[in-house]
């Protein structure tokens, strides 16, 4: 055949056009118990899997709850590895024999790694478990 390649075939690049995926944090509920620590469990989840390790830190702050007193304050980083989509960041929650109202606390998602974050902040519920002190008139 008579013919010559004149220009020789440059090198290819892919470019992925997907968005990153977004990470949310969901809201936690615990009973609180009269002694010891129970644990808040909250959710860490994306939008869709990644082919990249995708990282988030993560803190907590007093809501009517108070850190060391009601729970214990956190702070940390997850990590999601290709593929996976959920993570759990447990929160000790302390306990005591004090009747009280519901107390909340927040857990924050900041600096995110290979993606954004829709969801930031969630609350964390203590339900008590006390029962009300009662009151007996004495009797002279």
């Amino acid at each position: 055949m008579n013919a010559t390649i004149s220009r020789a075939p440059g090198p290819r690049q892919i470019v992925d056009r997907a968005a990153a995926p977004c990470v949310s944090i969901d809201d936690a509920v615990a009973a609180e118990g009269d002694s010891g620590d129970s644990t808040a469990s909250f959710n860490v989840w994306l939008t869709s899997s990644s082919g990249q390790t995708i990282s988030v830190a993560y803190q907590t702050s007093d809501g009517s709850a108070i850190g060391g007193a009601d729970y214990g304050t956190s702070q940390g980083v997850v990590t999601f590895a290709p593929g996976v989509l959920t993570q759990t960041v447990t929160i000790p929650i302390r306990g005591d024999l004090l009747n009280e109202a519901t107390e909340t606390f927040f857990v924050t998602l900041t600096n995110a790694t290979n993606a954004s974050i829709c969801k930031a902040q969630a609350i964390g519920r203590i339900l008590d478990n006390d029962p009300l002190p009662s009151i007996r008139p004495s009797i002279s």
